[in-house]
């Protein structure tokens, strides 16, 4: 049996070492926000329908979490897609309330790419700061860790001061032929 020396040894030991202290910081808890709010698109076509050359989708925005304001959304599409309808401007949505709204968009013959024909909504609006540092701070169940817990809150108020408009987006694919290449844009919104 060889002996190995003492040296080699303890430099296994030590990678060894370093390799389970960076697996074990990267398991570290980091508490994120909580989810604000709903987004939801749904294809109301049919292969059936009549009128193939127009299409309507069904869209919703839902607050979860406190009062919505200063709302923007738009849509973009894959280029196979031209968005001829766009829905009306939203100026708040009160908490657990939602608005609904129909989009209609037709097809064109350009050609499919790789990742289908697709539709997304996107939505900018400013978060209820104040319920969400009142949610965070009284769901101490599902912030246990008094550390994270205030390392959430400082982020919350950090935002709340340099980055008040939030951006959340929902994209819905669309089965068929056609598929994007760059971004068409129809854009509605409204200031609070």
């Amino acid at each position: 049996m060889k002996r190995y020396p003492k040296d080699i040894f303890l430099l296994v030991l030590f990678i060894i070492f370093i390799n389970n202290s960076t697996f074990s910081a990267s398991g570290q808890t980091q508490y994120t926000l909580p989810n604000i709010i709903n987004l939801s698109l749904k294809d109301l076509s049919s292969e059936n329908s009549e009128n193939k050359t127009v299409k309507q989708l069904l869209g919703s925005i839902a607050s979860n979490l406190g009062r919505l304001t200063s709302i923007a959304y738009f849509f973009e599409s894959s280029p196979d897609l031209s968005l001829i309808e766009c829905p009306q401007k939203i100026i708040s949505i009160d908490q657990a309330a939602s608005i609904t709204f129909f989009v209609k968009f037709t097809t064109s013959e350009k050609p499919p790419s790789e990742i289908g024909s697709w539709v997304k909504l996107v939505v900018r609006y400013k978060p209820d700061y104040e319920k969400l540092l009142q949610y965070v701070t009284e769901n101490v169940s599902l912030y246990p860790i008094e550390y994270e817990r205030n390392r959430l809150l400082e982020e919350i108020k950090k935002n709340e001061a340099s980055f008040p408009i939030q951006t959340e987006g929902f994209r819905l694919f669309l089965r068929g032929k056609n598929s994007p290449s760059s971004p068409n844009s129809c854009l509605k919104g409204s200031k609070n």
